[in-house]
Formats: C-alpha cells, sequence, structure tokens
C-alpha cells in the first residue's frame, strides 16, 4: 500500500522489518522477495547505486532456483533499468537477455512487454536506432492487446453481473407480488371461516417475512462479494494503467535524448565540413597575403633608399595596407583554429588573471563609460591549458559584451567554484540577442553587428575552445536588458 501511493520511506521500513522477521525463521523465499523490494525502492528513490548492490546481493547469496519463476525476470529487468539508469549499456543489454531466456521458457506477456521496452532504451542509449524502433513497435503491440483484453474481459464481468442483478431483482419482485396474493386470499378465507384462524395466518405471514429476509441477506452477501470483486478488479486495472504511464514517460525521455544525440551528431558533422573547408581557404589566402606583406616592406625600403623626401606622403599609405593585411590574417588565423589545434605547450592559469588580463586588453574601448563590478571567489580557481586559448575565449566574451553597449552601462563578472569546476558568469546591460538569434549565436560566420564589424567566428571558436577544455558554455538574453554568459570549466587536470 506505502508503495503503491508513493509513500515509499514508509514502504522501505516495511520491507527491512519483513526481511528480518524472514530472516530469523530462516525463510528463503520472503527473504528474497523483501531484498528484491527494497532494491526497488531505492531504483525508484534514484539510489541506483544502492540499488544495483542489493541485487547483486540476491545473485550472489541465493539460489536462483529458489526464486519464484515470475520474480526471476522482474531481477534481471530492474538490474537492466539500474544499469541504464547509470548509461552501462553493456551490462544492461547481458542482464535484459537474461531476461528474455527465462520468459522464453515461462511466457508471461507483461515480462515480454518489459522486455521490449527495456531493449528499446538500450538500442536508443546505444545509438541503433533500426532495432529501437523494432523493439519499440513489439512493445506498443504487446500494451495495446493487453489493455483491449482487460478491458473488454472487465466489461464483460460487469454486464454479467449487471444481468444476474436485474433479473434476481425481478424475481423478487414477482415473488412479492405472489406472495401479496396468496396473503389477500388467506386474509379472504379467514374472514370467511371465523376468526379461529386469524392467529394461524399471522404466524404463517410472520414465518414468510422472517424467510424474506434471510434470502435478502444471503443475495445481499452474494452482491457485496461480487462487488468487492469488481472492486479489486478495478484497481488492478489502475495499477496496470499507471504502470504503463511510467513507461511512456521513460520511453518520451529516450526520445528525447534521441533527437538531442541527432542535434549534436549533426553539428559536429558541419564543424568537420567547416574545418576541411576553412584549413583550404587558409592555406589558399596565406600565400597571396605573404607576397603582399613582402611588397609592401619591398615598397617601403624603396621609397626609403630612392625618395626619402616622399616618406612622410607615402607611409600612411604603406599603413593602411598594412592593416588590411592584418585583418586578413586575423581572420584567417581564426578559420584555421577550426582546422588544427596548436601544438604549443600545456601551463597552469589562473581565470581571475586571465580575466584580468583581458580586461587591460579592453580599457581603451571601456572610455569611462562603461563600469566593471567584479566579485572573485578566494578559491584558486586554476586549469590547465594551452598558452593563450583560455585567453582568447574570454578576450572574446568581454569584446562582445563591451560591443554591446551603446553609451554607458555596466558588465559584472562573477567567478565561483562548485565541486570540482569553476563557473565563471559575464552579465552586461546591452542591447541584448533576440529568441531567434540566441540559439545561432555560435554558428560560424553568423553575426548580428554592422558588416565589417565582425566576422562571426569569435563566440563560435570561443565554444570550440570551452569544448576542447572539457567545459561547457550557455548564454541568456533579453532584447534592451542585456545577456549573461555563463562559462563552466574543470578545476581537475584535463586531457587536451
Amino acid at each position: 500500500v506505502y508503495a503503491n501511493t508513493n509513500r515509499l520511506d514508509s514502504a522501505l521500513i516495511i520491507f527491512n522489518e519483513t526481511f528480518q522477521l524472514a530472516k530469523e525463521i530462516n525463510d528463503k523465499q520472503n527473504e528474497i522477495h523483501s531484498l528484491f523490494n527494497i532494491g526497488d525502492v531505492y531504483r525508484y528513490t534514484g539510489r541506483v547505486e544502492k540499488a544495483l548492490e542489493i541485487f547483486k546481493l540476491i545473485e550472489r547469496d541465493y539460489d536462483i532456483e529458489e526464486i519464484h519463476p515470475f520474480l526471476i525476470p522482474n531481477l534481471y529487468f530492474s538490474f537492466t533499468d539500474s544499469y541504464l539508469r547509470v548509461r552501462d549499456t553493456l551490462n544492461a543489454k547481458r542482464y535484459n537477455q537474461k531476461g528474455r531466456e527465462i520468459i522464453q521458457h515461462h511466457p508471461n506477456s507483461h515480462h515480454r512487454m518489459t522486455y521490449y521496452s527495456l531493449s528499446f532504451r538500450v538500442d536508443t542509449m546505444c545509438g541503433n536506432l533500426n532495432s529501437a524502433i523494432k523493439n519499440y513497435m513489439q512493445f506498443k503491440e504487446l500494451s495495446d492487446s493487453i489493455n483491449s483484453v482487460k478491458f473488454k474481459e472487465s466489461l464483460a464481468n460487469f454486464q454479467i453481473l449487471y444481468g444476474l442483478n436485474v433479473k434476481e431483482e425481478e424475481i423478487e419482485r414477482l415473488r412479492l407480488d405472489n406472495e401479496f396474493k396468496d396473503l389477500t386470499i388467506k386474509q379472504r378465507r379467514i374472514v370467511n371461516y371465523g376468526s379461529g384462524f386469524v392467529v394461524f395466518l399471522l404466524l404463517v405471514v410472520i414465518f414468510q417475512i422472517y424467510r424474506s429476509k434471510i434470502k435478502s441477506k444471503e443475495k445481499n452477501v452474494i452482491l457485496q462479494g461480487q462487488r468487492e470483486e469488481l472492486a479489486a478488479a478495478n484497481e488492478e486495472l489502475t495499477a496496470i494503467n499507471d504502470e504503463l504511464h511510467i513507461q511512456r514517460e521513460e520511453l518520451q525521455f529516450a526520445l528525447t535524448v534521441l533527437k538531442e544525440t541527432q542535434n549534436q551528431l549533426i553539428r559536429s558533422e558541419k564543424m568537420a565540413s567547416l574545418g576541411m573547408l576553412s584549413a583550404g581557404v587558409a592555406h589558399e589566402i596565406n600565400n597571396p597575403l605573404n607576397f603582399i606583406k613582402g611588397g609592401v616592406l619591398a615598397i617601403e625600403n624603396y621609397v626609403k633608399d630612392n625618395f626619402g623626401d616622399h616618406l612622410v606622403e607615402v607611409s600612411p599609405l604603406l599603413e593602411i595596407l598594412n592593416i588590411g593585411v592584418e585583418r586578413a590574417a586575423n581572420i584567417v588565423a581564426s578559420l584555421d583554429d577550426y582546422s588544427r589545434k596548436d601544438d604549443v605547450k600545456i601551463t597552469e592559469v589562473n581565470i581571475n588573471s586571465v580575466i584580468e588580463s583581458c580586461l587591460m586588453l579592453l580599457q581603451s574601448q571601456l572610455n569611462n563609460r562603461i563600469s566593471i563590478e567584479k566579485d572573485y571567489t578566494n578559491h584558486s580557481l586554476s586549469i590547465e591549458s594551452r598558452d593563450g586559448k583560455i585567453h582568447q575565449a574570454f578576450l572574446n566574451i568581454l569584446t562582445n559584451a563591451v560591443q554591446s553597449i551603446e553609451g554607458d552601462g555596466t558588465i559584472s563578472i562573477t567567478t565561483n567554484k562548485k565541486n570540482k569546476s569553476m563557473i565563471v558568469v559575464v552579465a552586461d546591460t546591452g542591447c541584448g540577442i533576440s529568441e531567434e538569434d540566441i540559439i545561432r549565436v555560435t554558428d560560424p560566420f553568423f553575426t548580428t553587428k554592422d558588416p565589417g564589424k565582425g566576422t562571426g567566428l569569435g563566440l563560435s571558436i570561443t565554444q570550440n575552445i570551452i569544448e576542447e577544455h572539457n567545459g561547457s558554455i550557455s548564454f541568456n538574453s533579453e532584447m534592451g536588458v542585456g545577456t549573461t554568459v555563463t562559462v563552466l570549466l574543470p578545476i581537475k587536470r584535463v586531457k587536451i
């Protein structure tokens, strides 16, 4: 009762007491049942590791042949669900196969339905989409069949009980009508034959009424028993519906995970294609840039040697050419981040120091119009990174925050520690990003800035750097209010 009403802590107490009593009287059957129920309570409350310990105890310390055949597949399927919850697909598949072998010898529709449901989850987690779809169709077919049969049986039983009740009431009414007629005739005879028979007839009437009441009580007892059986059937049907509802939610969750995995695969394929394209473009553009850079240097030396008096007039033009070449080289370098990883040494950097260094570089852009609010944690927040990578990531984030503020504004920077990870939050009071654009801000070449003010690669490269360090980055923005960027990075050593 406690388990079915979701009072699992109370159920756990009762199951533990049952296990202790069974152990005292050496009742192995109830010991196993109690342990299994305890494991299931741990499983349903999210304490999967504890549940696995209980199930392994049953499998190790008890003879499987002593278990009721109906409980063996339940044990293996509980193993399977627990391993799925900790994403151990190998053991999940192994125990699900054991359950299948048992139900082949002891067929049961509910066990088969559970097997196909778990097979669908295993295949979904392993990426076997065709097999997952086949198992789901088998599960759906069994589920619909079981529900249809149970509903028809319950409806047929109800119709039979109702028909019997109507017929019994009709028989009782006819019987009472006949008794009433008999009484009327007897009363007339009493009047006709004299008052001597009055006492006798009254005794007969009393006896008939008493007998009717006894029969009525017996019928009420029968009807009450039938009502209780019908109520028990309804409760069983309700429990089955609740179980199916839970399984449907689990399937919906599995489908959601499958869709998320598919989106990640699509994005990975897109980024891989972009990396190949970027490598080719960077190679083809770098050569002409080197020619231009060398030509500008040669022109500058030539003017110095032969036309020194014109150097002042020519210098601005040469400076413009150098700026253009440098900008093109920076764009090529940004593209090159998609096709390779720098082969430079890994050093330990402090996040607070990295942010301070980036703010120094952006000091000229702050221009006394943007105030910086800092809330750094006292914990040591260090990460091992290739030199310059983390600097580049946070410089891109802070540059976007500065460029989003027109006029006066504020940028708030918070660092904190959570378990074995560090959290960095950068919030600005800029123009914000629309809901349509927020999901695309890390796409390569996507930008909301005016032409010439951005390449659309900054946040895309930033995301690659953060993920390269086993971290994550998320964005939250509201138009006219500002944008908040949250970066989560592991403090422990990472292999890059």
